[in-house]
């Protein structure tokens, strides 16, 4: 669990410069000790100091904030996903009434294969705890509006949110398989185990199959069709290549080092399924040792091995740092530092993550 030592400070101009120029939480508290708010900023210094500017430019909301302040607290971390999951976590424990709980950072879009009977793919900014397997995240939403608009007539599959009492147009004209009649249960089946072998990335000559069909269109002189079907392949090809690279949401594991608060050290998270499972943190001498290496590797055969890994099934309590987790590794996932892990790789991650930690800042 991240722990840090507060720093208090009184609300003025002299006091507000002490603030260190580093990420962290800070915390708004009232008179009366009242938590008011707590945010995250990737320079503590810069953040809260914009609340007291005298240009104002505020919303009602922030402008009674800062009225009400009278204590600040800041907690420094070494680097941006600490604040992150540390903001999480004492929101969710203190719950302040100037906070907008638990969806205040940014929303990257999943693929969300449905839990219903005749499932659906469709595209969620939110993670819900209804059994349904999420993929991604993925940076575009209009992206992946396109990969469901290829993936669903190529699959058979229904877009329909609800079940017609009788078959529509889209069974008709060949785009579903229309599970609606109550004859392809088996087939419909079959079928959504092949999207999602698909988006895994095991193509199954899906796309051989739309640039056929593309190049007979376009014979015919119908290009329009052939355009859209060629966007319809461009987004595939897209998804297959993400797919390759990210997985599922619970496939999720990675080790993460990052800078610590303290020069020269370092902290390193695990994380497996999209959860942060534990942390190791080595200051600047501990780092430099001969037995570095071995603390990492005994660190990681504890979390990775020895731990049973985390439910495949999201629990509501875990969904904001499932997902502040996944779209942070989303967005560092070809920065050094981030190691992607495997079993059989643990003592080479270890070595690659301390080689890492050690150069300069």
């Amino acid at each position: 669990m991240i722990e840090r030592g507060p720093r208090g400070i009184s609300v003025g101009p002299d006091a507000l410069s002490t603030l260190p120029r580093c990420p962290g939480v800070y915390q708004f508290y009232a008179e009366d000790g009242e938590l008011l708010y707590l945010g995250k900023s990737v320079n503590l210094h810069d953040r809260v100091r914009s609340y007291f500017h005298a240009s104002g430019g505020h919303t009602p909301r922030t402008a009674r904030l800062k009225h009400e302040a009278r204590r600040i607290e800041a907690h420094p971390t070494g680097s941006e996903l600490e604040a992150l999951l540390l903001e999480s976590r004492l929101i969710k424990h203190h719950q302040p009434r100037y906070n907008v709980r638990g969806r205040r950072y940014e929303h990257y879009p999943f693929l969300k294969l449905t839990a219903e009977a005749y499932p659906r793919l469709i595209v969620t900014r939110t993670l819900v705890e209804d059994g349904a397997r999420y993929f991604g995240p993925f940076l575009s939403a209009s992206h992946l509006a396109a990969v469901v608009e290829a993936l669903q007539p190529a699959f058979g599959l229904r877009s329909c949110a609800t079940l017609p009492a009788h078959s529509c147009l889209e069974f008709d004209i060949g785009r579903c398989l229309g599970p609606c009649t109550g004859r392809v249960d088996a087939l419909y089946a079959e079928r959504v185990r092949s999207a999602v072998d698909f988006v895994m990335g095991e193509t199954g000559g899906v796309i051989e199959g739309l640039e056929q069909e593309m190049q007979r269109a376009s014979e015919a002189f119908a290009y329009e069709r052939a355009a859209r079907l060629r966007d319809r392949i461009h987004a595939l090809r897209r998804l297959v290549v993400h797919q390759r690279r990210i997985g599922t949401m619970d496939e999720l594991d990675a080790l993460v080092a990052l800078p610590g608060v303290a020069s020269g050290s370092a902290l390193f998270l695990a994380i497996r399924r999209a959860r942060w499972v534990g942390e190791l943190r080595l200051d600047a001498d501990a780092l430099r040792a001969r037995g570095a290496v071995a603390r990492v590797r005994a660190f990681l055969k504890a979390a990775y091995l020895q731990q049973p890994a985390p439910s495949t099934r999201i629990d509501r309590s875990e969904l904001d740092e499932v997902q502040i987790v996944a779209s942070w590794l989303y967005r560092k996932r070809a920065q050094p530092g981030v190691f992607k892990m495997a079993a059989e790789a643990i003592a080479e991650t270890a070595r690659a993550a301390i080689a890492h930690a050690r150069l300069p800042a």
